[in-house]
């Protein structure tokens, strides 16, 4: 009689249990296709003119220079999906450059990440020192956190481990509170 009570009890914990964690999963599948959607419908939007910080997927026009003296890297990274080829994934970095403003309404600088670009051909793609006027279209960007353990930044040569704040408005010697964008390409 004892050995019953046990056994209904321990399985129907284990019944109880698995129900709420697949009442807690559905929600959380029907809270991620919320989020897709209103992500999907954010980009679709036509990009507003300026920096604007309202939504984290609406797209933004940009006009201004890049100051290319003022580049940094981070990484080391893997090949994002979008560059991946299948098989062995090589390494590269992410390029940030502050990007100013052109706008008699918005003097202000932006950090721009421009995409990855393999180690090997890093040098050629960055040096450059031309600062014409250029559009382009943003998103708003998230600064990152460091993991338990991460390498030093080497801010000698301007390479950065992670997305730091502190350390990517140090090094372009800008203000904490400067926005930070991932340029959108064209495809």
């Amino acid at each position: 009689m004892a050995s019953n009570r046990a056994t209904l009890t321990v399985f129907g914990s284990l019944c109880a249990s698995t129900f709420g964690l697949g009442v807690w999963q559905t929600a959380r599948y029907l809270e991620k296709n919320r989020i897709i959607e209103d992500r999907d419908n954010e980009l679709s939007k036509t990009p507003v003119d300026g920096y604007q910080d309202e939504s984290p997927y609406r797209r933004m026009m940009l006009t201004g220079y890049f100051d290319h003296d003022s580049y940094f890297k981070v990484g080391l990274r893997g090949t994002p999906s979008s560059h991946s080829s299948g098989g062995i994934s090589p390494q590269g970095y992410f390029v940030v450059t502050p990007f100013h403003l052109s706008s008699s309404d918005d003097q202000r600088t932006v950090l721009v990440n421009r995409g990855w670009i393999p180690r090997k051909t890093e040098p050629a793609v960055l040096q450059t020192n031309d600062k014409k006027i250029t559009t382009i279209t943003a998103v708003p960007a998230k600064f990152e956190s460091p993991r338990f353990i991460v390498p030093e930044h080497n801010f000698e040569k301007r390479t950065l481990t992670w997305f730091d704040k502190t350390a990517l408005t140090a090094l372009s010697r800008l203000p904490l509170d400067t926005p930070y964008v991932q340029q959108l390409l064209s495809s």
